[in-house]
């Protein structure tokens, strides 16, 4: 270290901007939890302050919060995917007892009148659905 800051030491030092000693990653964590409000009004200092163009900061900050989203969506869909059954499943014997329960609540007496209910219902279905 020298021991008086003259011109020839200080030319000697490497350029340090305020975007060198900025933690990057913590204020663009902080730019994507912003509203888009609050985002607005604080973009052109962020930009400067990184040193960058806004518009590339613009895209940075909505590339993070699209993986953002994905993320939500995906822990969403593993939190609401369902625990399979703890005891076997008979299926023919599930199958039966729709059946019965359709025909005693709709008062369905055979099982061609049982087919036809369902394929009246299931084209219902496929018409409401849009193309």
């Amino acid at each position: 270290m020298p021991e008086q800051l003259t011109p020839e030491v200080i030319a000697q030092t490497p350029d340090v901007t305020l975007a060198d000693v900025t933690d990057q990653d913590a204020l663009l964590a902080e730019l994507v939890s912003l509203s888009p409000i609050d985002y607005d009004r604080q973009r052109e200092k962020a930009a400067k302050l990184l040193g960058v163009r806004v518009s590339t900061l613009d895209a940075e900050v909505a590339a993070k919060r699209s993986k953002l989203e994905e993320q939500h969506v995906t822990e969403q869909l593993a939190a609401a995917t369902p625990a399979p059954w703890p005891e076997s499943v008979d299926g023919a014997q599930l199958l039966a007892r729709i059946i019965h329960r359709d025909k005693r609540v709709h008062g369905i007496r055979s099982i061609t009148s049982y087919n036809r209910t369902i394929d009246n219902h299931t084209l219902r279905h496929d018409r409401s659905e849009p193309t």
